[in-house]
This record gives C-alpha cells, sequence and structure tokens, in this order.
C-alpha cells in the first residue's frame, strides 16, 4: 500500500510539472517583452544539454502583423541596421588579417537570414555583465550567454536564437 501511494503522489507531480511548463512562445513571449503567443512555429533547433547546458537554440516563427505594431513600440527592441558587434556574431566579419563570427551558425553557416527591413533585440545574459543591453564588450570575452532575436517586418517572420557556450 506504501508503495502505491508513493507511486501515485510521483505521477501528480511530474502531471503538476508538466501542465505548469512553459510553451516555446510563451517563454519567447516573456523573454522578448512581446506577445508572440499566437506567432507559429515554423522550426525549433536546440542543441543544448550537457553538464553544464552549452548549446544553441534557434526558432522561426510565422506571425501577424500585430506583433510587427507591439515591436515597433517597444523600448527593448531596435530598429535594423545590427550594431558592428552583432553583424559579427551572427553573420561574421572578415578582415584584411582576422575573421570574426559567426557564433550563432550551424554547421559553419549563419543562423540567421539577412533582413533588410524590420528590428532586433538583444540581450547579454552573462553573469558579469553589469548592462544586458549593451553590445559592444560582449566579443571581448571567452564565453557567450546570448539572446537575438531579429524581427522581418516585410514577412512577419521571427528569427529568435539563445546561444550559451
Amino acid at each position: 500500500m506504501k508503495r502505491l501511494i508513493v507511486v501515485f503522489l510521483c505521477v501528480v507531480m511530474l502531471l503538476a510539472s508538466a501542465c505548469n511548463e512553459m510553451t516555446t512562445m510563451q517563454r519567447l513571449s516573456e523573454t522578448l517583452g512581446i506577445n508572440a503567443k499566437e506567432c507559429q512555429i515554423l522550426s525549433n533547433t536546440d542543441s543544448h544539454g550537457g553538464f553544464f547546458g552549452d548549446g544553441l537554440e534557434y526558432v522561426v516563427a510565422q506571425c501577424n502583423s500585430s506583433v510587427a505594431a507591439e515591436i515597433a513600440k517597444s523600448i527593448e527592441w531596435r530598429k535594423l541596421p545590427l550594431s558592428e558587434s552583432l553583424v559579427a556574431a551572427i553573420y561574421g566579419v572578415k578582415y584584411e588579417n582576422a575573421v570574426i563570427g559567426p557564433y550563432v551558425n550551424m554547421n559553419g553557416v549563419p543562423c540567421f537570414p539577412k533582413v533588410e527591413n524590420g528590428y532586433y533585440f538583444f540581450l547579454d545574459r552573462q553573469s558579469e555583465d553589469e548592462n544586458s543591453k549593451d553590445e559592444t564588450s560582449f566579443l571581448n570575452r571567452p564565453s557567450f550567454n546570448l539572446t537575438f532575436a531579429i524581427y522581418d517586418t516585410d514577412n512577419n517572420t521571427l528569427y529568435y536564437c539563445e546561444y550559451d557556450t
């Protein structure tokens, strides 16, 4: 009888934790400060795992035009073009004697497509960083814990990435 009660309690706890788990778009909405819950996920890749949780999560979602209007009003989002450091991290930059990035890539190919019109979101989740919105200093570190998002207003497409090294 005691075993049955213990098994029952374990099942109840597992069900309760599963019911409380956020969907991907709920989590993205919370992180990005917008209501993206109605966006439809087109692709979702996540390589996080292992002891330190390093990896890359990349989500592409189709949204409606109300998301673009919400982003345009948000102070968390900035109008494109990207800063130099974000271009280096997302697409890579070639100099005469050096190449920087792209860090956010799958098999050496940048995850993000080139977007002409839209907005971007940047969050530096590195513990020692004092200003999580500062895009100027993160490339000087040996490791990254970053969140990037680009919203393409021409296609109403959201590109989201969490990159942890």
